[in-house]
């Protein structure tokens, strides 16, 4: 009976920490809306072959990252820098999935896409302009764009 009751206290815990949200109001005239279930920040999935990431880039991550409202660009050899604006712009718009074959190439910068404070999604570059999102696994590649790698280039 004890461990009965304990199981209990234990569920209703876990449903009081799941359902832990705050209720927002719904936004008035001229108000921004809320993201939609496209755009939402949620964690990343994996991808078990590349054809899945490139589906999932498509389908999840891209329309998320587009909703970013900064980038911060971190070289391999060193060193940070920010992106907003146009710059921001000429990132995300350089992210094409591609049928780019995975190369063994080496990782020249990886760039975090974020929304307030939020973090959206990191994506890994290689100086040729090859890229993927950083998943749990493998981090397949999904594109290549020269002009995103003259983009991250200092």
């Amino acid at each position: 009976m004890r461990s009965f009751l304990l199981g209990c206290v234990f569920a209703t815990c876990v449903l009081a920490c799941s359902n832990n949200s705050p209720q927002q109001s719904a936004p008035g005239p001229g108000a921004p809306s809320a993201p939609s279930a496209a755009t939402e920040a949620r964690p990343i999935a994996a991808a078990s072959t590349q054809a899945d990431a490139r589906a999932a880039a498509t389908a999840t991550d891209l329309p998320l990252v587009r909703t970013a409202d900064r980038a911060v660009v971190t070289w391999s050899s060193g060193g940070t820098t920010e992106k907003r604006g146009q710059e921001l712009s000429a990132l995300v718009d350089a992210l094409r999935v591609t049928e780019q074959q995975p190369s063994s190439g080496k990782q020249f910068a990886q760039i975090a896409f974020y929304r307030g404070e939020a973090l959206l999604r990191e994506v890994w570059v290689f100086a040729d302009g090859e890229w993927g999102f950083v998943r749990p696994g493998t981090a397949w590649t999904v594109g290549a764009s020269p002009a995103l790698g003259d983009l991250v280039k200092r």
